[in-house]
């Protein structure tokens, strides 16, 4: 049990932002919002989300492999139960690549940073 308890204050952020992510994920987004006008919109959110899921696991954990395999197994699994467990969503493979490009960022943003 202590163990445990130990994961959960240890990697808080990551459980709270993958959370989110997932309730972002699978919400009904209402139409017309707008977003429609920005060119690759959704592709900017994910980006963004994984960016900061990435940057959040790099801080919290010193093993990368294991927040790599996080990341692409999170994406993954949302853009199949978008495809399969809703009829509003749709899974994308761009999605995907986008979840993964930027969460390898993230993870990585202190060894790309120092390398500049």
């Amino acid at each position: 049990m202590d163990r445990l308890l130990d994961f959960y204050k240890k990697h808080t952020k990551t459980i709270i932002w993958s959370i989110i992510i997932i309730i972002l994920s699978f919400i009904r987004l209402p139409q017309n919002t707008g977003a429609e006008l920005i060119p690759y919109a959704d592709k900017i959110v994910h980006f963004i989300l994984y960016l900061i899921l990435g940057i959040i696991m790099s801080n919290e954990t010193d093993n990368k492999r294991i927040a790599l395999i996080y990341i692409i197994l999170l994406g993954m699994l949302i853009e199949i139960g978008q495809s399969e467990l809703t009829t509003y969503r749709t899974g994308d493979y761009l999605d995907f690549l986008t979840d993964l490009i930027s969460g390898i960022l993230g993870l990585y943003h202190k060894n790309i940073i120092y390398r500049i």
